[in-house]
């Protein structure tokens, strides 16, 4: 935990490969936003005839539900490269291990505001009426980034010293993707709403999902 003072470089860390990834690109780190907004217009869209529910309700659902689903996503995925990606740094340098599991975070944080400018839009389109349960939403991203910690820790031990066991992680989290209820709400599927209720992934999504539509966590 000793590198979490050492904030300056973690986020020089984060911030310097979200540059690369995007270096030479017109709209730069946009294109998340852009791509996320085409994704969410289309398949909320699409979901909204499918379970013929009243897109007015449904599509900020679904989009606090994606935005909130991979913003877990990513850090599962972080986790499971956190230490093989940052090899050169850990064999030239000698900084606290810890550093390249915030810079991670840091990552995962980045990407979950520029996803959520989708929802705020989403939001004002619909006229999404949150109250004061929008203020549980600080405290419910806390208590995810705080477990992340030890769940990337475990996960970037695991995997690189059994590098095949992140491949294995993340199949098994694109299943998990389609039993959560992500874009679809558990009370629609009452027989098999224990899907919902024995999946942690459920509760770590509900506790930003709910604040975000105007629900009490």
């Amino acid at each position: 935990m000793s590198g979490i003072v050492r904030w300056e470089l973690y986020f020089e860390l984060a911030l310097r490969e979200y540059k690369n990834t995007y270096h030479g690109s017109i709209l730069g780190q946009l294109w998340i936003t852009l791509g996320f907004g085409i994704f969410v217009a289309i398949v909320g869209s699409l979901y909204t005839f499918i379970l013929k529910v009243d897109a007015e309700t449904y599509l900020p659902f679904f989009c606090a539900g994606i935005i909130n689903w991979r913003f877990i996503s990513n850090i599962i995925s972080e986790g499971c490269m956190v230490f093989q990606k940052s090899r050169q740094y850990i064999l030239g340098f000698d900084m606290p291990f810890s550093i390249f599991i915030y810079r991670s975070l840091i990552r995962a944080c980045i990407s979950f505001v520029y996803l959520f400018f989708v929802y705020l839009l989403i939001g004002i389109i619909f006229k999404v009426e949150i109250g004061l349960s929008v203020l549980f939403f600080i405290p419910g991203i806390m208590l995810v980034l705080l477990n992340s910690f030890w769940i990337m820790m475990i996960l970037g031990i695991v995997c690189l010293r059994y590098p095949d066991i992140g491949h294995v992680i993340n199949s098994i989290t694109i299943l998990l993707f389609f039993i959560t209820p992500v874009f679809w709400p558990p009370d629609m599927v009452e027989k098999y709403k224990y899907l919902a209720i024995y999946n942690p992934f459920y509760h770590y999504l509900e506790v930003m999902r709910d604040p975000l539509i105007g629900v009490m966590p």
